[in-house]
């Protein structure tokens, strides 16, 4: 993957920041600046036989990729004027997105941005308060509305803002569960599977990129062991299928789920 080490804005610091959200501000929100060709296509040819998902990202400047992100937890503490004048710009676009979707019959809205690290979140359960919950509400509210769901993916570890992110944002759908920072789909599973979609969690980190395929058959048995019975799990690897997975493990995964993934689950 792909890391910005440097950028004008954290070059320049808050006050460059402050220039960008200016910037932000005095752009029109045009759709049509945005080609929608793989939209088309993939409605075209898909949305009648699968579910489709739709990427609607709010931006909180990725840690591990945006070289700024240092800036904006600054801000979060010393300028909250800029943060908010930022996600509500980015609140603007994501709504116009989200609306764009829904015409084209999107079944589900989905959120890749990461707010955790293994040690927890990004930023105090305060500032998530203040900053991201009512955002997100409206986002959920305004797909539940078009007749979409919202899936948010996390990595790390979120069981401090665990009620806020599960329970009140009123997410459809928890993607990624990181057993590399503890998260025990095992848990969320009792806790909320009547009403929360869970998917992973077949560990990216260790198993699928240096296990053997024999490994990986058993993590993924495990993993359906646990989520699948009763429904309401989408198997998946913990985060993605990097670069490092070797293609016989992605394979051992899907030829497992395809294997033991019918109703009633059975894997013994």
């Amino acid at each position: 993957s792909l890391h910005e080490v440097n950028s004008w804005i954290r070059e320049g610091g808050v006050p460059a920041f402050e220039r960008y959200v200016d910037f932000l501000e005095s752009q029109p929100i045009n759709l049509e600046n945005w080609s929608w060709a793989q939209t088309d296509y993939i409605m075209e040819h898909c949305g009648q036989d699968l579910f489709i998902m739709a990427v609607v990202e709010i931006d909180f400047p990725p840690m591990s990729f945006a070289s700024w992100g240092g800036i904006f937890l600054e801000c979060m503490l010393l300028r909250p004027d800029l943060v908010e004048r930022y996600l509500d710009y980015r609140v603007r676009k994501g709504l116009l997105f989200l609306d764009k979707y829904a015409s084209y019959g999107v079944d589900c809205i989905f959120c890749g941005e990461d707010w955790a690290s293994n040690q927890g979140p990004l930023f105090s359960l305060d500032h998530f308060r203040r900053y991201y919950l009512p955002r997100f509400q409206k986002i959920v509210s305004a797909a539940h509305e078009r007749g979409m769901l919202y899936m948010k993916h996390t990595d790390g570890n979120i069981l401090p803002i665990e009620k806020e992110f599960i329970e009140d944002m009123g997410i459809d759908a928890y993607q990624s569960i990181d057993p590399e920072a503890g998260m025990d789909i095992s848990y969320f599973k009792r806790k909320y599977g009547q009403r929360l979609t869970l998917m992973g969690n077949v560990d990216c980190a260790r198993v699928l990129d240096l296990g053997s395929p024999e490994d990986v058959v058993e993590e993924t048995k495990r993993v359906m062991r646990i989520a699948s019975p009763g429904g309401g799990h989408i198997l998946s690897s913990s985060n993605t299928i990097h670069s490092s997975v070797p293609t016989r493990n992605f394979e051992s995964m899907l030829a497992t789920a395809r294997k033991f993934g019918q109703y009633p689950i059975r894997l013994d």
